[in-house]
């Protein structure tokens, strides 16, 4: 989060909530050692 500074993560996360399928594309980057990250928002 320190990286993206202005970014507000409560916009993030609730975006995130909205959309099961794109936690679970993100659960699946943890897993196979992927590093998720903020590219656009």
């Amino acid at each position: 989060m320190n990286r993206h500074k202005g970014i507000e993560w409560a916009k993030v996360h609730a975006k995130l909530e909205a959309s099961p399928e794109k936690l679970w594309s993100l659960d699946e980057m943890e897993i196979t050692g992927g590093e998720p990250d903020v590219v656009r928002f």
